[in-house]
């Protein structure tokens, strides 16, 4: 299931957008409110993002994001059930360059409306 917004394209996560990611991960501050995965290894990372695939073949909730223009990585968002309750987790997670430009808003108005539908 891809997603278009004005500015970008929001595609589900494969093992060729692990990089990317694990770079973005890496970023001063990229999990400045999510303490428990700051400063992991890359293996990690990778360990974690391989389960999110796997999650996706059921039913999609971790996606890529890319400008639409160019194709230049963003970031991710994710829309996900929260283990062991029955509520909904929406996320967006930004490379830095990218904050403070109207890009979380853009996408998670569009994961709610998927959400929704």
């Amino acid at each position: 299931m891809t997603l278009i917004t004005k500015r970008t394209i929001i595609k589900p996560l494969t093992e060729k957008d692990i990089p990317n990611v694990i770079i973005m991960y890496k970023e001063p501050d990229s999990f400045k409110y999510v303490k428990p995965f700051a400063g992991k290894s890359d293996v990690f990372y990778t360990e974690f993002l391989k389960k999110k695939i796997e999650s996706n073949i059921k039913e999609v909730g971790f996606w890529t994001v890319c400008k639409k223009e160019n194709n230049e990585f963003i970031g991710t968002v994710n829309l996900n059930q929260l283990a062991s309750t029955s509520m909904t987790q929406i996320g967006c997670h930004l490379k830095r360059k990218f904050w403070n430009n109207g890009y979380a808003s853009e996408l998670l108005k569009e994961i709610v409306g998927y959400g929704i539908e």
